[in-house]
This record gives structure tokens, sequence and C-alpha cells, in this order.
């Protein structure tokens, strides 16, 4: 089981634990993008995300099917309901946030050592927690979720990853319940 971390106001990205992306299906020579997640809990603001790609984005723009380029994460509070919330982006921005009108979502950009990278910050503030939960979200509280990234082009640069699971198992759907993971709150 993954476990995040509580703090108390906004999250002091830096210092969180990072989940890296690991499993990809081979594809062309770039089917392997560097692709980090950070998750915590605020215990004044709510459920933080923040999904982010090393990829140069004045490059990719250049790329026939660039648009196609999609970060994707899906989580539920209730693990024995599957899927509940679903936020979509691209590298141009957020593309999908229908019936998700309470949570926030911003682009990101920037640059560190590790290079040029875009994403997406997404914050489940408390109230909605609450009212989806029906009491306040503590420690040992568990949910589920999976982030996805993939890329889909008739060229060279096609990828599919998920944070969590074997893509190559086809018992297990992407996107579906089957696909999600246990997280618990410290």
């Amino acid at each position: 089981m993954n476990m995040i971390w509580r703090q108390e106001g906004w999250p002091n990205w830096d210092s969180l634990p990072v989940f890296t992306m690991k499993n990809f299906i081979k594809g062309g020579r770039l089917s392997k993008p560097f692709f980090q997640a950070r998750i915590c809990y605020s215990k004044q603001i709510g459920l933080c995300f923040k999904l982010f790609a090393y990829e140069n984005i004045a490059y990719y723009k250049q790329l026939p099917g660039y648009l196609g380029n999609h970060i994707e994460l899906v989580w539920s509070l209730k693990p024995q309901v599957g899927v509940v919330h679903k936020i979509v982006a691209n590298i141009d921005g957020i593309e999908n946030t229908e019936g998700e009108t309470l949570i926030k979502t911003e682009k990101i950009l920037g640059e560190d050592l590790q290079g040029k990278f875009w994403g997406i910050q997404i914050i489940m503030p408390n109230e909605l927690i609450e009212t989806e939960i029906n009491k306040k979200f503590k420690a040992d509280d568990v949910f589920m979720f999976n982030v996805f990234k993939y890329w889909r082009t008739n060229l060279e640069y096609n990828h599919w990853g998920q944070m969590f699971g074997d893509v190559l198992q086809s018992s297990k759907k992407p996107f579906s319940n089957d696909s999600l993971c246990k997280l618990i709150s410290l």
C-alpha cells in the first residue's frame, strides 16, 4: 500500500515523496517520458495532486498530434465504489473537467535541474471530501487512485503508461476500477 503525507497548510511540494511512473508499454524513441506525481492531504485545503512530465513543450508543439499527449488522474474516496473522479489534461491545458466544477485545477509549466516540464495541479477541497464521505478525512483513511500518461499518434512518440499496475496485464483494464491502487493517509 502506498502512503501520502499530511501537511497543515499549502503543500510544500519539494518536501513530499515523489511517485515516478515506470510502467510504460514500449514504443518509439520517446516511449518512456520522465513522469512524476506528488500527493498530499492538507488539513486546511484538501487533497492535493501535482502531476508533471519532463517534456519540452516548444519542441512537442512542432510535432503532428501533440494535443494527443495526455495526463489523466482517476480516483475515488470510497474504495468500494470505484472510479468517481477523473481529470484529463494535455499540453495546452485542462481538457476535461465536466462534472468536476468544485475541484480546482491549474496547468503548470516549469523548469528545474531535471529539465522543462508541464503538468497539472489538482485540489479536491475539504468541503467536497466531507460531503462525499460524510466525515472529515483523517489519518489512516484509504482511497483509490491511479495516474496515466499517454500519447496516441502514428509517430515514434507513442507511449502509454500508468503509475501503478502492469500496463501489459490484459485482465486489468486501464481507467477502470481494476487499475486503481490503494493510498493511505499518514
